[in-house]
């Protein structure tokens, strides 16, 4: 007799999703200040109309058009508020937890679905991005369900290849990465089916929208701003030592911050078992499927044409639990009888250790990046008319959303610059709106913290505030996690 039956798996892969809604859902009603990065898509989100989203985003930002137009419509429904710019991404996250589950359904038995489920709904690095006002919860989502309408078991018709194409089109409207998964099917069912042209006018039908929509590039941001000198970018001539090295560190910072510092070995070598266990058994169809879309991002981070960093590969984290469960499955299927079962559960839990301690801690302590509204609610509270304000250039944006969302009149401010190669320039910024004998305050968030500096391993903040210090008068000061503002006289 089995102790675990088909009917308590299925109880169980109900309770882990019902779990993971609730941790999401922890995170979410916790409601932390917007930081720098969402405020600047925010900002694009909540000032603009939707013709104008059509152009390309101020500020180096970017998101795909459907995402955008969602996210437009949460805004004017429920007055641009932090819970309302993030519903959108909390939905995409919940959904991707179901959807998961139907996708490794068709990879694996009840038991090692289970398992891959786990993995998803309490990474904690899927759990953050369904909290925040970015596209990448969006990604997961849709290239899952591409995925599954592909793996339906249809025979080829007309029928079946013009909905592929929609679902195509609709999943290009919410997802940038969508255009790598699109062309791994085309290439697939090129190979696979007896129509060749049909799949091969598919691929070329949807790489011509991606082109309308995006331009050549992942994003429009492109096309006008110094996006491209943001970012990494995976080096094609991977054999040369030095290139070799910075990929294999953008690699392995990217498997850290999805499963954590310990599970990471483990996981990367049972994605390598993984991938060599679909070889062994000649299921290229699912191993191109799993790791195609991977690769041609790298192709297209080689050119330039793709940030080789984890947000926008995070498309690809339920494909490598997937791998990483095929290596469990493989390696439980190589041990003796006698150390099987117990071998497997303690790999699988050197798997889970670091996701489930984070998500212990974050329901406990929910997650804070840079909290600049409580810092704002002091600073609107002891202001006077008269004040002088700086805002330090990286908490611009969420100074200005704030200011926006609780109706703070801004007079008499500065937007410093950024001078990250000459500190001395908020110095002489600063002195240049100083008034002998008036209030002057200054608001810092996302500050940049320098290890090897002119001045030594100190923050832009500690150097401007010495400063101020230096010269006397601190009447009061504010701090939060990632977020601070000082008030002086001098």
């Amino acid at each position: 007799m089995r102790l675990i039956t088909d009917k308590l798996i299925n109880k169980l892969s109900h309770a882990i999703i019902f779990v993971g809604i609730l941790l999401r859902l922890r995170e979410y009603f916790a409601n932390r200040s917007l930081w720098v990065d969402e405020a600047l898509l925010a900002l694009n989100i909540i000032q603009r109309s939707y013709r104008e989203l059509l152009e390309p985003l101020s500020a180096n930002q970017y998101a795909p058009v459907g995402f955008l137009y969602v996210e437009h419509t949460l805004s004017k429904i429920f007055d641009g508020t932090e819970l309302a710019l993030r519903l959108f991404p909390l939905i995409s996250g919940i959904l991707a937890i179901w959807f998961f589950k139907k996708l490794a359904d068709q990879f694996f038995t009840p038991k090692y679905s289970l398992l891959a489920l786990s993995l998803f709904a309490f990474s904690d690095i899927l759990i953050r991005y369904s909290t925040e006002v970015k596209q990448y919860s969006t990604e997961v989502l849709v290239g899952i369900i591409l995925y599954l309408f592909f793996l339906k078991k249809e025979p080829n018709s007309a029928k079946k290849w013009l909905m592929t194409i929609f679902v195509g089109f609709l999943s290009l409207l919410f997802s940038h990465a969508a255009i790598f998964r699109i062309f791994t099917v085309g290439v697939v069912e090129f190979f696979a089916s007896k129509k060749k042209l049909e799949w091969g006018t598919y691929t070329v039908i949807l790489a011509v929208l991606f082109i309308l929509l995006y331009g050549h590039d992942a994003s429009s941001a492109y096309r006008d701003s110094s996006f491209l000198n943001e970012w990494s970018y995976f080096h094609l001539l991977f054999f040369y030592p030095p290139f070799f090295l910075d990929n294999l560190r953008i690699f392995w910072s990217m498997i850290t911050q999805i499963l954590g510092p310990i599970s990471a070995w483990f996981g990367a070598t049972l994605a390598f078992f993984g991938g060599y266990s679909l070889i062994i058994k000649k299921e290229f169809r699912k191993l191109t499927l799993l790791v195609m879309p991977f690769c041609l991002a790298l192709v297209a981070s080689g050119f330039q044409k793709y940030p080789f960093t984890l947000r926008t590969f995070l498309f690809s984290v339920p494909f490598l639990t997937i791998l990483i469960v095929k290596g469990l499955e493989f390696v439980h299927a190589r041990l003796s009888s006698e150390l099987r079962n117990k071998l497997t559960i303690l790999l699988f839990l050197a798997l889970v250790f670091n996701s489930c301690l984070v998500a212990i801690v974050h329901v406990v302590s929910p997650r804070q990046v840079e909290e600049l509204r409580p810092v704002e609610d002091f600073y609107e509270s002891h202001k006077q008319p008269n004040d002088l304000t700086y805002v330090y250039y990286a908490a611009d944006a969420p100074f200005h959303y704030y200011a926006w969302r609780y109706q703070i009149p801004l007079q008499n401010l500065m937007i410093g610059g950024t001078a990250r190669k000459n500190w001395h320039q908020y110095l002489t910024e600063i002195e240049s709106m100083h008034r002998p004998g008036q209030r002057f305050w200054i608001i810092f968030s996302h500050v940049i913290v320098g290890t090897y500096t002119n001045y030594g391993p100190l923050s832009e903040e500690d150097y401007i505030v010495n400063f101020l210090n230096s010269e006397g008068g601190l009447i009061t000061s504010y701090h939060a996690i990632g977020a601070s503002a000082y008030l002086y006289q001098w």
